[in-house]
Protein backbone atom coordinates (compact mmCIF):
# COMPACT_ATOMS: atom_id res chain seq x y z
CA UNK A 1 0.00 0.00 0.00
CA UNK A 2 1.87 2.89 -1.15
CA UNK A 3 1.06 6.64 0.32
CA UNK A 4 -2.07 8.04 -1.34
CA UNK A 5 -3.09 10.79 1.19
CA UNK A 6 -1.49 13.06 -0.47
CA UNK A 7 -2.74 12.78 -4.00
CA UNK A 8 -5.63 15.36 -3.62
CA UNK A 9 -4.24 17.09 -0.87
CA UNK A 10 -5.11 21.28 -1.64
CA UNK A 11 -3.86 24.40 -0.30
CA UNK A 12 -3.80 25.79 2.58
CA UNK A 13 -3.99 21.87 3.97
CA UNK A 14 -1.01 20.98 1.71
CA UNK A 15 2.03 23.32 2.13
CA UNK A 16 5.56 22.78 1.73
CA UNK A 17 6.81 20.43 4.99
CA UNK A 18 3.51 19.66 5.81
CA UNK A 19 4.71 15.69 5.88
CA UNK A 20 6.54 16.55 9.28
CA UNK A 21 2.81 17.35 11.03
CA UNK A 22 0.03 15.94 8.96
CA UNK A 23 -1.74 13.16 10.72
CA UNK A 24 -2.74 11.45 7.86
CA UNK A 25 0.48 11.26 6.45
CA UNK A 26 2.28 9.87 9.53
CA UNK A 27 0.10 7.54 9.90
CA UNK A 28 0.30 6.17 6.43
CA UNK A 29 4.03 6.49 6.38
CA UNK A 30 3.96 4.49 9.21
CA UNK A 31 2.26 1.87 7.94
CA UNK A 32 4.23 1.72 4.59
CA UNK A 33 7.72 1.55 6.49
CA UNK A 34 6.32 -1.82 8.10
CA UNK A 35 5.22 -3.32 4.75
CA UNK A 36 8.57 -1.94 3.56
CA UNK A 37 10.19 -3.88 6.30
CA UNK A 38 8.32 -7.34 5.71
CA UNK A 39 9.06 -6.93 2.19
CA UNK A 40 13.05 -6.41 3.11
CA UNK A 41 12.56 -9.37 5.05
CA UNK A 42 11.60 -11.77 2.57
CA UNK A 43 13.64 -10.76 0.07
CA UNK A 44 16.62 -11.14 2.89
CA UNK A 45 15.65 -14.65 3.66
CA UNK A 46 14.91 -15.23 -0.54
CA UNK A 47 18.57 -14.06 -1.12
CA UNK A 48 19.96 -16.07 1.95
CA UNK A 49 18.56 -19.18 0.60
CA UNK A 50 20.24 -18.37 -3.18
CA UNK A 51 23.66 -18.03 -1.75
CA UNK A 52 23.01 -20.93 0.21
CA UNK A 53 22.05 -22.98 -2.77
CA UNK A 54 25.01 -21.60 -5.33
CA UNK A 55 27.61 -22.53 -2.24
CA UNK A 56 26.39 -26.00 -2.83
CA UNK A 57 26.59 -26.22 -6.66
CA UNK A 58 29.78 -24.46 -6.60
CA UNK A 59 31.44 -26.80 -4.01
CA UNK A 60 29.73 -29.80 -5.95
CA UNK A 61 31.31 -28.59 -9.11
CA UNK A 62 35.01 -28.11 -7.81
CA UNK A 63 34.53 -31.78 -6.12
CA UNK A 64 33.51 -33.33 -9.48
CA UNK A 65 36.50 -31.52 -11.79
CA UNK A 66 38.78 -33.51 -9.22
Amino acid sequence: MKIKCCKDCVAPKRHPGCHGVCPEYLYEKALWEEEKKVIREEHRRFSELYEQRSEGVRKALKHRRR
